[in-house]
C-alpha cells in the first residue's frame, strides 16, 4: 500500500493493526484478550441468492491481535508511516490526524480488492448446479454487484492516490478533520471510510449513481487518551458534501452527540470492535438497533437518520476542526 513499494521495503507485509493495539484494543477486550465485532458480516450461501440481500450480522468474539489487522504494509514501511500515532501520545497534530485517515483509506482499498476477488469467483462458482432461470438470475445480480464494487474502488483509489501525494509531499493543506473529545469508557473502535450521501437530517449532498462525477469520501477512525479518547474524521478539503454531513453531524447537542457517532459507525463501517462489557449492559432495544445499523446497506439515495437511543457513556469535553492540516 505505500505509494514508493517495493522501492524501501524491510521484511515481510506484516498484519498491520487499523485499530491501535496497544492503546485502544487493549481497553475492550476481556479476560480471555477477546474483543466483539460483526466483521466480518455474516454472508452465508442462502443470502446470495436473494437480489438485494442484506448482510446479517453475526456476533463474535475475535482475539485482539487479530482484529482490525490487513496485509497492507512491510514492516519497515509500517512502522516508518504510522510511527507518530503509534508511539506518540495521539494530540491532534495535524500529522495524526493526517494518518488517521490515511490508514483508512489503504485499508478500505484492501477491503474493495478482496471483495473483488470474491465476486470473482462467485461469478464462476456460485450458480453451479442451479436451474438455468435461477443460474441468469444470480448471474445479473453478481454481475451488477461486481460492476458497483469497480466503481466503488476507483472513487477509493482516488482519493487514497491524493493521500499518497500529501504523505510523499507533506503538504497536508488539501485535507480537513475534526476531532470530537470525549472522556468515559472507550467501549468501542473503528476505522474506515464511507461515502455519506445525504447530509444526518436527511438533505441530498451528492449524487452517487452520477457515475461521471468523482464520489467523495470521508475516513474516520478511533483515538484514545487516559480519560476517554476521540473520534476523527479527515477528508478531502475541496469536498463540500463531505463539509455539510460534517455540519449536520456536529448540530446535535453534545448530550445527543456520542450516540449518534455510534449509530453512524455502526451503519456505515463493518470494521468496528467492541467490549464484551459494554455490549452486555445494552437493552434489548439497544441491541437490535444495533445489530439492525450493522446490518444495513444502504442504497444510493437512502439517507440514514440517526434515532434517540443512548447508546454510549461518553460525554463530549471538545470539538476540534481543522479546516486545512
Amino acid at each position: 500500500m505505500h505509494p514508493q513499494a517495493p522501492t524501501g521495503c524491510h521484511g515481510d507485509i506484516i498484519r498491520s493493526h487499523t485499530v491501535q493495539r496497544s492503546r485502544i484494543l487493549e481497553r475492550l477486550i476481556d479476560s480471555t484478550n477477546h474483543v466483539r465485532t460483526f466483521h466480518p458480516l455474516d454472508m452465508r450461501e442462502e443470502h446470495h441468492l436473494r437480489v438485494g440481500a442484506r448482510a446479517y450480522p453475526r456476533l463474535h468474539r475475535v482475539g485482539w491481535k487479530r482484529a482490525s489487522t490487513f496485509h497492507g504494509f512491510c514492516a519497515g514501511h509500517d512502522v516508518a508511516v504510522f510511527r507518530p500515532i503509534e508511539v506518540v501520545d495521539f494530540a491532534a497534530s495535524p500529522e495524526q490526524m493526517f494518518l488517521v485517515g490515511y490508514r483508512a483509506a489503504c485499508h478500505e482499498l484492501y477491503q474493495k480488492d478482496a471483495s473483488l476477488q470474491s465476486s470473482a469467483w462467485a461469478l464462476e462458482h456460485l450458480d453451479r448446479g442451479l436451474p438455468d432461470g435461477a443460474q441468469r438470475h444470480l448471474q445479473m445480480f453478481l454481475s451488477s454487484q461486481r460492476a458497483q464494487l469497480l466503481a466503488g474502488r476507483e472513487d477509493i483509489l482516488a482519493a487514497k492516490t491524493q493521500y499518497d501525494v500529501a504523505l510523499l509531499s507533506q503538504d497536508l493543506s488539501d485535507f480537513s478533520a475534526v476531532v470530537v473529545w470525549f472522556d468515559g469508557d472507550l467501549s468501542l473502535a473503528t476505522t474506515g471510510m464511507f461515502t455519506p450521501d445525504t447530509t444526518l437530517d436527511g438533505r441530498p449532498t451528492q449524487n452517487l449513481l452520477d457515475f461521471s462525477a468523482a464520489a467523495q469520501l470521508l475516513s474516520i477512525g478511533s483515538v484514545a487518551t487516559p480519560t476517554g479518547g476521540g473520534v476523527v474524521f479527515v477528508w478531502e478539503r475541496t469536498h463540500r458534501a463531505i463539509t455539510r454531513f460534517i455540519d449536520s453531524l456536529l448540530a446535535f447537542p453534545e448530550r445527543r452527540l456520542p450516540s449518534v457517532l455510534a449509530e453512524v459507525i455502526f451503519v456505515h463501517i463493518e470494521n468496528v470492535y467492541f467490549s464484551d462489557e459494554w455490549w452486555r449492559h445494552r437493552t434489548v432495544e439497544q441491541a437490535a438497533r444495533i445489530e439492525d445499523l450493522a446490518g444495513t446497506h444502504l442504497d444510493a439515495g437512502r439517507g440514514f437518520m440517526p434515532e434517540a437511543y443512548r447508546h454510549l457513556p461518553w460525554r463530549v469535553t471538545g470539538i476540534q476542526r481543522c479546516e486545512s492540516l
